[in-house]
């Protein structure tokens, strides 16, 4: 049975917080990928309704330039994202003693992050990991400070690694770039033939 929900759906949209248009990527059980820009959060539920099941579906986190997908088209940015998984042979999914320790280690970065000062962190399940989402300020980029800001964005990611990469046999993905997607949060993780339910905690 397809799972789809709509209200966390809406909610990843909303944290989004994009002013113009948003990418939805679309890539296929083997791979095709497919881009899709939307303008509003009716284009946006729909896209995901049509997509769902069949396919991963991921967003660009980041506010880009029209019909942008790479680094050099970011112009905002506003969420910070830290993407943990267990450590398993690709393709696989998680088993729920693995899914447990990722869980673990989202609270405990968290609690570093709460620590050093950050309010604004939301927590979901992947469907086969954990993602936390650190909303900020927002950040203007132009070509006059991009490479600054991307240095300085991408020491922050590593110093995460560097605390807590592999405990409880987790890996923090090095998903520090701009133009980073992520998984929408509502729609199905699809592992071979295992489909998983995404969620906000």
């Amino acid at each position: 049975m397809m799972y789809l929900n709509e209200d966390d759906v809406k909610k990843f949209y909303k944290l989004l917080d994009h002013e113009n248009e948003t990418e939805i990527r679309v890539i296929s059980p083997n791979g095709v990928v497919t881009n899709q820009f939307v303008n509003n959060e009716e284009e946006f539920i729909s896209s995901c309704k049509t997509n769902n099941s069949i396919n991963n579906l991921y967003a660009g986190i980041n506010e880009r330039k029209q019909r942008g997908t790479k680094d050099q088209d970011i112009v905002r940015l506003k969420l910070f994202f830290v993407d943990i998984d267990p450590a398993r042979p690709t393709g696989t999914p998680s088993t729920d003693e693995q899914k447990a320790n990722a869980f673990k280690l989202a609270k405990e970065i968290e609690e570093w992050l709460k620590e050093k000062g950050f309010e604004h962190i939301t927590i979901a399940d992947s469907g086969n990991g954990y993602h936390i989402y650190l909303v900020l300020e927002a950040i203007e980029i132009s070509d006059s400070n991009r490479e600054t800001i991307k240095q300085k964005w991408e020491y922050f990611g590593k110093q995460i690694q560097e605390k807590f990469n592999n405990k409880h046999n987790c890996k923090i993905d090095s998903v520090f770039n701009f133009s980073r997607i992520a998984k929408i949060i509502g729609t199905e993780a699809i592992k071979g033939n295992v489909h998983k339910p995404s969620k906000f905690i």
